[in-house]
């Protein structure tokens, strides 16, 4: 087992990555756990790299198990890397493509993203000290877009609604979410607000 405990470390901070979309569900402080978690398994990971490196051009890369931990550390920092949050997209897989998605940016980068799917499902992911994840069904009269959570929302609301501003260029919806007296503005970053009502 020792032998191998650079490939099972590597692969199992390969598949926690690859399927945070389960785990950032959890509470706000689990989820910053794991993250912090995961981000110090990943800098153990470049350390055991370049040890391991160090070794092989040492022995001119004669042992076929030292070879082995290279590549396959090798494979996991550089999916990491280039894919932090996965490289399996289980979102699209379960919901589909959006159809709208809208972004407040705050203080510090946090940002509250809402994204609208089929069959009138959609999602609120706020990221700020850890992410925040919540869905619900919501539905359409006029420029207004009702949103109901299935639980709470990230702001402990279980209604909230956005207004479309028909006069702005960016085409801004603003979220009132109940926490604050002014709504939030939220840009539109994918998709179309008339493909919400077909």
């Amino acid at each position: 087992m020792k032998k191998n405990a650079i490939i099972v470390f590597s692969i199992s901070l390969l598949l926690l990555v690859n399927t945070s979309y389960f785990w950032v569900k959890l509470p706000v402080l689990f989820d910053a756990l794991i993250s912090f978690l995961l981000f110090l398994s990943f800098l153990i990971l470049i350390v055991l790299f370049i040890k391991q490196l160090k070794k092989g051009f040492n022995e001119k890369f004669q042992f076929k198990k030292r070879n082995i931990n290279i590549v396959v550390s090798l494979f996991v920092l550089v999916i990491i890397y280039l894919f932090p949050f996965g490289c399996i997209n289980f979102e699209k897989i379960i919901y589909g493509d959006d159809i709208l998605y809208i972004q407040y940016e705050g203080v510090a980068n946090g940002t509250t993203n809402l994204k609208f799917k089929n069959d009138n499902v959609f999602i609120e992911k706020s990221i700020f000290f850890g992410i925040d994840y919540n869905q619900g069904k919501y539905k359409i009269k006029k420029d207004t877009i009702f949103l109901e959570f299935d639980k709470k929302s990230n702001f402990n609301r279980k209604n909230a609604y956005c207004t479309f501003d028909k006069l702005n260029n960016n085409y801004t919806f603003y979220y009132y979410n109940g926490k604050f007296e002014r709504p939030l503005p939220m840009k539109v970053i994918n998709g179309n607000y008339s493909k919400l009502n077909q």
